[in-house]
């Protein structure tokens, strides 16, 4: 390819060569010179997809918990604010007074060492994956769960009233204690329970 120039020049001055072989040279240096900077245009722009594509994935693990699929607290800290200011608008104008509140609700299991310690840490992750699954069944689409750290979860319920706070609270505390948590091919099976602190 970077010799193409180089015959297309020295066709057009080479006087001992006919005119149609000296024109179809630079017509055929020039096709291929277009010809290859398409193909150049094409890759560049692929690699400029697939970069991006690489980069909303990246930036999605990055903000999602590996073991339960929830989210993290970096995605809580990116979050946060535009969930804040949608409530205090929501009270600025005083429009729906019932679906004006954000609350949080912090979840801990209860004496969690104690299935480490006793069946392992496989069995543990696979608790803490069925408990972020009945979370996740208990809440609403527009609501939040985050993975906080071991085995702490956050819910943060958007566009709800303070006033039925205590519900979603019972709700999920019955998600956790009513159904026991299955320890895997053993066939075993544990109760397990979880503490809640809500706020608005």
């Amino acid at each position: 390819v970077l010799t193409l120039p180089i015959i297309a020049l020295v066709a057009l001055l080479d006087p001992r060569l006919p005119h149609s072989a000296s024109h179809f040279r630079v017509l055929v240096t020039l096709a291929t010179i277009f010809l290859m900077a398409f193909i150049l245009f094409i890759q560049h722009r692929r690699l400029n997809l697939e970069l991006r594509r690489t980069n909303v994935v990246l930036q999605e693990a990055s903000l999602t918990d590996p073991l339960t699929g929830l989210r993290n607290r970096r995605y809580f800290s990116a979050t946060i604010d535009a969930d804040v200011n949608q409530a205090l608008r929501s009270h600025a104008d005083h429009h729906d007074p019932h679906t004006r509140d954000l609350v949080f609700y912090l979840i801990d299991a209860d004496n969690f060492k104690e299935i480490n310690d006793s069946y392992g840490h496989d069995v543990g992750d696979r608790v803490l994956v069925e408990m972020a699954r009945r979370l996740s069944s208990s809440i609403r689409h527009s609501d939040v769960l985050v993975r906080w750290g071991g085995e702490e979860f956050l819910i943060v319920s958007r566009y709800t009233d303070r006033r039925e706070a205590e519900l979603l609270a019972r709700r999920v505390l019955s998600a956790i204690a009513d159904t026991p948590f299955s320890l895997g091919s053993s066939g075993k099976m544990i109760h397990r329970t979880c503490s809640m602190g809500w706020a608005a």
